[in-house]
């Protein structure tokens, strides 16, 4: 899912366009009645400058999105120790105290809420909704592989060809995986 682009990037993009047609007015004129070869460097010179701006907008925006991944990474990783923890207190009866536990999720879902996608949020929201709810474990168990897979694609994955269940799958034992 596409966000649209932040309001600076937007204004910015509205300003060139606006320089462009400033640019294209003044100089029109000149640029139709000078020869062929200035036409020639004009055409090149301005081909030239429309490029060099267009890279560098692409080189800052891979930054800024490598940036943001890193972010992600933390964030995602956080949750996913606490849920380990959650599973390692479950199956042996060690690991973090519920204390702890609850202390990792906040700070999880602070970098959730400040590093994750919307599409991943919503269904975070749903997930936690439907732990409260009356539903089947199997549905509860469909959600979370959910998030799970959207926490993969908010980290660039295409697991397309993934079918729902497979990624918790991974962390469930034979009988219960085949039960979903």
């Amino acid at each position: 899912m596409e966000s649209s682009p932040p309001r600076s990037g937007r204004l910015a993009s509205l300003a060139f366009v606006l320089a462009a047609i400033v640019v294209a007015v003044l100089f029109g004129r000149a640029f139709f009645s000078a020869n062929t070869e200035l036409q020639t460097g004009i055409l090149a010179g301005g081909v030239g400058l429309v490029v060099t701006l267009w890279t560098q907008d692409r080189i800052k925006k891979r930054d800024r999105e490598a940036r943001l991944h890193d972010k992600k990474i933390d964030a995602y990783g956080k949750l996913l120790d606490v849920f380990y923890g959650i599973l390692d207190r479950q199956r042996t009866g060690r690991g973090p105290n519920q204390a702890r536990l609850e202390a990792q999720m906040l700070d999880a879902k602070r970098g959730m809420l400040i590093w994750g996608s919307a599409e991943f949020i919503q269904a975070w929201t749903k997930m936690e909704e439907e732990s409260d709810a009356p539903t089947s474990d199997q549905n509860k168990v469909l959600s979370l592989d959910e998030v799970l897979r959207l926490i993969r694609k908010d980290l660039g994955h295409d697991d397309s060809a993934m079918v729902p269940g497979e990624f918790i799958g991974v962390l469930l034992k034979a009988d219960a995986r085949q039960k979903l």
